[in-house]
Order: C-alpha cells, then structure tokens, then sequence
C-alpha cells in the first residue's frame, strides 16, 4: 500500500489523504480511496490520516478474504517519517489525539485479522507511480472538497439573503408584484 496526505497550503489548511491498495493477488484490481477533511490540519496530520485511510482499507480488503494459516503481511509505504514516527513511537501524540487514537484502534483490529503492519519510509516526488498517484489523488480530493464546501456555504448565505428578501417584500418591486400573480 502506499498512502499520503496534503493541505491546501504548505503547512496548514483544509487537507485531505490518499491510500491505494495493491491487492494479494494479481488478478485483484488496485483499489484507491482519498478523503477530505474540513478541518483546519497539519501536513504531518494529513499524511497520519492517510496512513489511517490505508489502515482502514486493509481491515476491509483482510476481512473479506478467508482466513489462512498464516499471519498476512501488510506494507503501507509513506513519504513522511515523522508520520511514520507518530505511528510507530507515538511522537508528538498530543497535537494529533484524534487520529492516532484512531490508528491505534485500526492496528488492534488488524492484529486481530492476523495481519502484520510493517511501515515504509520512501523518497516523496521521485517518479515512484503510486506514491506519486496517491500523492495527486490527495490533492485532487482536497481541491473537490473544498469546492464543495465553498458550493455549499454560497448556497446558505444565498438562501438566507433569499429568505430575508422574501419575509419583507416591497409592496412595488417586480418581485413581489410576479410572485402575487403566481
């Protein structure tokens, strides 16, 4: 598996994650996923929620195949180490509560599938195709996402000047004059 995270600036911002998995067998198609998040978020935390994105895709994926005799081996490759770090050593566990509880909880689960987890430190942006995939499906998610909220509060902020316009019509405006002969 390879996973990643990205904001929306170089640091902080709206983020987003990206995981695909390279099935077991190769008659299995790849299988991608991305996700947004609104909240305001590091790029260490977007690469962490990648990471938990990749860990949640595998529970699904172990959990559908039947068991062996064997403990299954799962490899998620990441371009961040302190990612990595906050997975493995739980560096930094006070600024990202939320998803390494999560992490922690995918893990148990997985251990419980007799999946064993091994994490990877790759090089980021070094033509590797699927991290650079995940790395371009993160940013892709991120940019949908936030049109989409952005989509959405016009439309709010529309409808409350709309119904504002609406409860105190002008007796004159053409408005009100076409909607009474409706």
């Amino acid at each position: 598996m390879f996973s990643d995270g990205s904001t929306d600036y170089e640091s902080i911002g709206t983020g987003s994650c990206a995981a695909v998995l390279l099935p077991l067998l190769t008659t299995e198609d790849e299988i991608l996923s991305t996700e947004a998040f609104c909240a305001l978020t590091d790029n260490i935390e977007a690469k962490v929620r990648g990471l938990a994105l990749a860990l949640d895709m595998a529970i699904h994926y172990f959990s559908s195949r039947s068991p062996g005799n064997v403990r299954d081996k799962l490899f998620i490759l990441c371009d961040c180490l302190s990612a990595i770090n906050i997975v493995l050593r739980h560096d930094d566990v006070d600024s990202h509560i939320n998803v390494s509880e999560r992490v922690r909880s995918l893990l148990h689960t997985l251990n419980n599938l007799d999946v064993d987890v091994t994490l990877g430190l790759i090089p980021g942006h070094s033509d590797i195709y699927y991290n650079d995939l995940v790395d371009s499906k993160a940013k892709t998610a991120r940019h949908t996402k936030v049109t989409q909220l952005y989509h959405i509060w016009i439309g709010c902020s529309l409808m409350s000047v709309w119904i504002g316009v609406w409860d105190t019509p002008c007796m004159d405006t053409p408005l009100y004059l076409c909607v009474q002969d409706l």
